[in-house]
């Protein structure tokens, strides 16, 4: 946090105007919270937040603080030549205390993002991208069903082209294919089993 701001700052830190400041020197508000004179006057943040009674909870910064914070970054890109900030010697992905600004900085980073994922989701189920699982499955079992009888009546017609052309018998045909239809049925439905359902390139990206 910047320590010392000038009438200017310190106003658009706690969302006031610079008359406002002025009155609180002159009622004796700030008195010991700031040093120098005229347009070299600067104030101390911390005191004034002291005297004048100023705290922001979590949830403030989450809301209306917004606004604070972003003011203070300008004073921040503003003043390149003021004293940087003591950083913080801990890693940043260390715990963060529940007074630690970057706390509330993160806090609002991930409530934007979980709102954005929600948006997503919604624009998806309106555009019928989504569909119920136990819907999916059921019209996949019906739609297998459906193709493996019609192979399976294949496999008759064939065996009784194959006796036909052969001269051989048509039930032994029959028995023959369906056998090895049968081994290759339970074959791949033990792999597909192992396998499980694998997600498609998008889909794995997809962030819902």
């Amino acid at each position: 946090m910047v320590d010392q701001v000038n009438a200017t700052e310190l106003a658009e830190l706690f969302g006031r105007t610079k008359g406002a400041v002025s009155q609180w020197v002159s009622s004796g508000k700030l008195d010991g919270c700031w040093t120098g004179e005229g347009r070299r006057r600067r104030f101390d943040v911390r005191k004034c937040a002291a005297a004048l009674g100023v705290r922001m909870d979590p949830g403030q910064r989450l809301g209306n603080a917004a606004a604070t914070d972003a003011a203070r970054q300008r004073i921040l890109a503003d003043a390149p030549n003021r004293e940087a900030p003591a950083r913080d010697p801990q890693p940043r992905d260390a715990l963060l205390s529940p007074t630690d600004d970057d706390r509330y900085k993160l806090a609002r980073i991930q409530k934007a993002e979980e709102e954005a994922r929600a948006a997503r989701r919604r624009n998806a189920e309106e555009e019928g991208r989504f569909v119920l699982r136990e819907s999916m499955e059921r019209e996949v079992a019906r739609l297998l069903t459906s193709e493996i009888g019609m192979f399976e009546a294949m496999l008759t017609a064939a065996a009784r082209s194959l006796a036909d052309e052969l001269k051989v018998d048509f039930k032994e045909v029959r028995r023959i294919l369906r056998d090895h239809w049968r081994r290759h049925r339970a074959s791949r439905s033990a792999a597909l089993a192992l396998a499980g359902p694998a997600l498609a390139e998008d889909e794995a990206e997809a962030d819902f």
